[in-house]
């Protein structure tokens, strides 16, 4: 594992060797694009969630704009738009919490 605030490999434990800082499994494949996450709502409300695996917030941001588009299509709209704008930060925020490519690529092999 790799703390993602010094970028020190740590072999064990929950926080970094180095810095203290807590240390979580972390994904070594590339960053993920915030627009694709946002846009890909359209199809389907929340599935912009599922682009980085935070399935629970894909199915209530789906529920949640059901809801709001059976009260009026307008307030499900807002929803949508809603539900992009927090997907697109998410997204940003995923990316930030992935190892720096340097180390990305040497868990590659």
């Amino acid at each position: 594992m790799f703390c993602k605030e010094c970028g020190v490999e740590t072999k064990e434990g929950n926080f970094c060797q180095e810095c203290g800082n807590p240390i979580k499994t972390q994904s070594v494949e590339g960053k993920k694009n915030p627009v694709i996450a946002a846009i890909s709502n359209l199809i389907v409300a929340g599935v912009g969630f599922l682009y980085i695996y935070q399935d629970m917030k894909c199915l209530y941001s789906l529920i949640v704009v059901i809801i709001m588009a059976l009260i009026t299509p307008l307030l499900g709209a807002v929803g949508l738009i809603i539900v992009m704008i927090l997907t697109y930060k998410a997204t940003v925020k995923y990316n930030e919490s992935l190892p720096p490519l340097s180390i990305r690529s040497t868990q590659n092999g």
